[in-house]
């Protein structure tokens, strides 16, 4: 009777883990980052603009990220002189292609 509860028991187990050890294995993808020194008159919107052109993120989503990778809080926190990480591609080692978020 107490194999009957066990079995279960260990072969649940044996599926959780193996679940979770599959996540720590997968290879996260390293971002690419530009710097740039932000100019008088520069705002977040002409900036992601630059980046974005030509690519197919919204300009909106590279805001997003602009702001995240340097921990801007508004808009309002950008500063002549200020450097900023631009996030440009993403590199996948798994594929040999790249995600990119803006364009160099």
């Amino acid at each position: 009777m107490m194999t009957k509860l066990i079995t279960p028991i260990l072969y649940t187990m044996l599926l959780c883990s193996s679940i979770v050890a599959s996540g720590f294995l997968t290879p996260t993808p390293a971002p690419v980052y530009q710097e740039i020194r932000v100019r008088s008159g520069d705002t977040l919107w002409s900036l992601a603009a630059t980046y974005a052109d030509h690519s197919s993120t919204d300009i909106r989503e590279v805001i997003y990220h602009i702001r995240k990778v340097n921990q801007l809080a508004s808009a309002a926190e950008l500063r002549p002189g200020m450097v900023l990480r631009i996030p440009v591609a993403v590199d996948d080692e798994t594929t040999t292609e790249s995600v990119y978020i803006a364009q160099q």
